[in-house]
């Protein structure tokens, strides 16, 4: 007997079915089943185009991510002008990422590489602006010259990290930047010795005895002591 009359002779309620189970199978393979997180990828890859990643135009012309020269700009400026654009692309980073569900997340880090690290400088440079050359003197200027939109895009970044980072892994973040924020310099050092002398740093700590401030007051006067709860 041929394997074409096998076939005929198996029942046809029971080829048919067999048929649909091929055809369904040879269908997931061709599609894996989704997660649902390719749509939430897609549009945040659309939001943040020419942001994080390059991309080649309809004119084959390619187009480099912008967010590391503006960066880089911002901090050297450290104007409003200066960070125009880098707080621009930090703006379009935290929208994206608002419309990212929980869930996607591990799947966006995995595809952006550089979305973490992007979104860890921003808020640190967020918070190394606010504080400025020197302490703020007091809790109600620690913002410096940043506005409201730039407080909502550093709380939300924060929040981002505090997601996707331990709580170890966070805290020694934060105290990171707290060991950056810079002292004034003492009276007697002229212009032209503060060429050859490290910058004083505010935090009082055993590699850094000099230190006006402890931790605490640190935070007080910091960014990071901004209710965040009220910016989200």
């Amino acid at each position: 007997m041929t394997l074409v009359d096998k076939i005929y002779d198996i029942p046809k309620p029971l080829l048919i079915f067999i048929i649909m189970c091929v055809g369904l199978g040879v269908i997931m393979y061709s599609n894996p089943m989704s997660d649902g997180c390719e749509v939430d990828i897609k549009n945040f890859s659309r939001d943040v185009r020419g942001v994080l990643r390059g991309y080649v135009d309809t004119k084959e012309q390619t187009h480099f991510p912008l967010i590391q020269s503006q960066k880089a700009y911002c901090r050297e400026g450290n104007t409003p002008g200066a960070c125009e654009n880098y707080f621009i692309s930090l703006k379009k980073m935290t929208a994206a990422t608002s419309r990212v569900r929980s869930e996607c997340y591990e799947k966006l880090t995995l595809d952006y590489t550089n979305f973490l690290p992007e979104a860890a400088d921003g808020v640190k440079t967020l918070a190394l602006i606010a504080w400025g050359i020197q302490p703020p003197k007091e809790s109600s200027q620690r913002l410096g010259w940043l506005s409201q939109p730039e407080i909502y895009t550093f709380c939300r970044l924060k929040r981002v990290l505090q997601n996707q980072l331990s709580e170890e892994e966070y805290k020694a973040y934060r105290e990171g930047i707290y060991s950056e924020y810079p002292q004034e310099y003492p009276a007697d050092i002229d212009d032209e010795k503060k060429l050859l002398i490290e910058r004083p740093r505010a935090l009082r700590t055993v590699s850094n005895p000099d230190g006006q401030l402890n931790e605490t007051e640190v935070f007080e006067r910091s960014l990071f002591s901004i209710r965040c709860d009220m910016y989200y």
